[in-house]
């Protein structure tokens, strides 16, 4: 039962690593408990970085979250002895996370010197950590971003493409960030008041467009070890199924692509193995794991994460419904008529009804379910800053 539950334990430190876009850590030993230090983030140059903190836990207990931890004195130390301390702490909105929000800490190393070896160094609970000295680790641009459907047109793929890459870089990670503008199935004109059908009165919001956004959470990796040539040439980022919708109106997915080391590449290529062969991340791992991040007044003390120092390259595309047209909507909006029939009891309509038209004249009426008229079951209203269409 201990070695069930210790495998649980790191399987649940695994998933946050994997959600929450934690780097790669070499296999160890780790002892049977909860509650260890979970380390995420990476250090960057040219933009701020980003660290968050939190606990392991076991997936024994229904319904758990991760807990975001608070640290202190937190910087970035240059191997000449160059300190970059000047930070800000931001909430971000994360389901995973307690409260549905994640507690970042935002380093500016906007300066940071590309030359030098880099060190993480931050406080928790009364304790100082830090990483080992790390090599910074270039990452080439992207050239371009592209789709392909399939030839059922069951699904989209959104790939990527680089090239002009040094010669010592052979490892690349990727992450994501996807935003698009859906439509309900009916624009609502009509809504019932004591179940007669009224005109929408003027000032009423419609709840026709929404947007949603949402952010990778795989293991996206490639090595060019293997390849003829030292180029990144229609890499899978993502697969969309025919039935999304995020491919009802507008898709926008920002790609980021980062160079990593070898043994960051290593580390969550044997990851991604051991899913495969153990029947997923919930399985117990054949390899158990530990960080680069180390307890200076704890040496024996497990901290799990790995951090790295690279930079980010980032492209933002749109992909138009109109330009593939591959949508189809799954739900049934099928329009009806009801009538009344006391003799069976029915004398209302139902209150999961909305108008889908009525004609004033004649008196016909048409009745859909009413999720069929609001976006709202699947987004917000809340359109991005950067959103290109005027839709509200």
């Amino acid at each position: 039962m201990k070695e069930a539950y210790k495998y649980i334990t790191l399987c649940v430190a695994a998933v946050l690593c994997v959600a929450s876009c934690i780097y790669p850590f070499t296999p160890e030993e780790v002892p049977q408990e909860i509650g260890l230090l979970v380390m995420e983030g990476e250090i960057n140059a040219g933009i701020e970085s980003s660290f968050t903190a939190s606990e392991s836990f076991s997936l024994l207990a229904e319904n758990v979250k991760a807990k975001s931890l608070e640290l202190s004195d937190i910087y970035v130390e240059s191997e000449s002895g160059k300190k970059y301390t000047s930070y800000r702490t931001q909430k971000t909105e994360d389901y995973k996370f307690e409260g549905d929000s994640k507690l970042s800490y935002i380093v500016d190393t906007r300066a940071l010197d590309r030359e030098e070896r880099h060190k993480l160094v931050f406080s928790c609970k009364g304790k100082k950590y830090e990483t080992v000295w790390l090599e910074f680790v270039e990452t080439p641009v992207i050239d371009s971003i592209t789709y392909r459907v399939a030839d059922d047109k069951s699904k989209l793929d959104v790939l990527v493409h680089a090239t002009g890459i040094s010669d010592s870089l052979r490892y690349f990670k990727w992450e994501y960030r996807e935003d698009w503008e859906f439509h309900a199935v009916y624009q609502q004109q009509y809504i019932l008041v004591n179940n007669v059908p009224e005109k929408l009165p003027p000032g009423v919001p419609e709840n026709y467009y929404c947007w949603n956004k949402a952010f990778s959470s795989d293991i996206n990796l490639l090595s060019t070890t293997g390849l003829s040539e030292n180029r990144v040439k229609d890499h899978l980022i993502t697969s969309i199924g025919c039935t999304n919708k995020r491919l009802m109106d507008l898709y926008s997915i920002e790609v980021y692509q980062k160079g990593i080391s070898e043994e960051a590449y290593k580390y969550w290529d044997t990851m991604l193995k051991n899913n495969e062969g153990t029947g997923g991340i919930f399985a117990p791992q054949p390899n158990e794991l530990r960080g680069n991040i180390y307890c200076i007044d704890d040496p024996e003390e497990m901290v799990l994460g790995y951090i790295i120092s690279c930079a980010v390259e980032k492209m933002r595309v749109y992909i138009k419904a109109q330009d593939h047209r591959i949508y189809r909507d799954p739900e049934d909006c099928t329009p009806f008529q009801w009538f009344p029939n006391p003799d069976k009891g029915e004398f209302e309509p139902s209150p999961t009804w909305g108008v889908y038209v009525y004609d004033e004249e004649t008196g016909d009426l048409f009745y859909v379910e009413d999720r069929c008229l609001t976006c709202l079951r699947h987004g917000t209203k809340d359109k991005p800053d950067f959103w290109p269409t005027k839709h509200e």
